[in-house]
């Protein structure tokens, strides 16, 4: 006699669906460390090209680009480079990334028939500016006041890198609030900078005494999770045209170490110094491009001391530490 077709029955069919489920367990990790490495290839590629712009800049120049004016302050494109461009290093290194449409908007017109230019500039999204492990490179929310000379915007473009603007933080500002620059403005002190870009600064290279290979110059900056997109995040408010601000410059010392992305109840770091630290979204580490524009992952367990050296352009001479070997930073 021939019997009947036999199927499966609800336990096989039960075992087979939980292996499946085993076997994509499995998977999935490798897929997401495939994504995030080709992610952070992309990012490690963006600031080598920043770099790049900036010894460019230096070579072309005689200087690296100054950290601008102050945070209402965007790039104006009659004013060249340097102390006396009101828009910040990414402004000034635009020219230099093959970015010189942006840069030159509003060329030759009064700044106030420029506003409109000025605002296409700031609305304009820079792609390099951006790491895809963070957020798209797009505009987002505009939630301050609107920049000095510019017409009303809704929406920015922001960057997710910052330059070195030392081992010692400056309070942003004060800056002009006015153009031209009002009779008898005082400039802030510039003192006790020791990095590559500060406001009104102009660093050359026989000013970074260090070596070049060990002095950093763009790096990652921290952001909170909860703000990438919205716009609001206290070191992210500004146009990546801004002049001298905490979301275009960080800094690093024993106290400012960098850090991971962290949402408010994963421990962030202490509000008063979380807009002032390099970071990323890479749990890895951060990137970092230094002055002789090779980009190298730090590591989250770097040494405080360490860290502090290579944020200042003087570190050797100034803090006493041996000069480092690059392949002796934890990666």
């Amino acid at each position: 006699m021939k019997r009947p077709p036999r199927g499966f029955t609800l336990i096989e069919l039960l075992v087979v669906i939980t292996i499946i489920g085993m076997l994509v367990g499995l998977l999935l990790p490798a897929v997401n460390m495939a994504r995030e490495s080709g992610r952070r290839t992309v990012c490690e590629n963006n600031l080598h090209q920043m770099s790049v712009a900036c010894s460019a800049h230096a070579q072309k120049l005689g200087f690296y680009p100054s950290g601008g004016w102050g945070s209402n302050w965007v790039g104006i494109p009659d004013y060249g480079s340097g102390a006396n461009q009101p828009g910040g290093w990414i402004y000034q290194l635009l020219p230099y990334m093959d970015q010189d449409n942006l840069h030159e908007l509003g060329k030759g017109l009064s700044l106030a028939q420029s506003s409109s230019a000025s605002a296409t500039r700031v609305a304009t999204p820079v792609p390099a500016l951006y790491c895809p492990t963070r957020r798209a490179g797009q505009a987002y929310p505009s939630t301050v006041s609107t920049p000095i000379q510019t017409s009303a915007v809704n929406k920015s473009g922001r960057t997710d890198y910052a330059i070195n603007g030392g081992s010692v933080y400056l309070p942003n500002g004060p800056s002009p609030t006015s153009w031209p620059v009002p009779a008898g403005f005082t400039w802030p002190s510039l003192a006790t900078f020791n990095g590559i870009a500060s406001i009104h600064s102009q660093i050359t290279d026989a000013m970074i005494t260090d070596t070049k290979e060990t002095t950093y110059l763009i790096g990652e900056k921290y952001m909170s999770p909860e703000n990438y997109v919205t716009g609001a995040d206290p070191g992210d408010l500004y146009s990546a045209m801004s002049g001298d601000d905490i979301g275009l410059i960080r800094w690093g010392n024993t106290t400012l170490l960098p850090s991971m992305d962290r949402t408010a109840n994963n421990n962030p770091p202490a509000p008063a110094t979380a807009t002032r630290i390099f970071g990323s979204s890479h749990p890895a580490g951060w990137h970092a491009a230094f002055c002789d524009e090779h980009v190298q992952l730090i590591g989250w367990a770097i040494d405080g001391n360490l860290h502090q050296t290579m944020a200042t352009r003087n570190g050797v001479r100034s803090l006493g530490y041996a000069v480092v070997d690059p392949s002796k930073i934890p990666h």
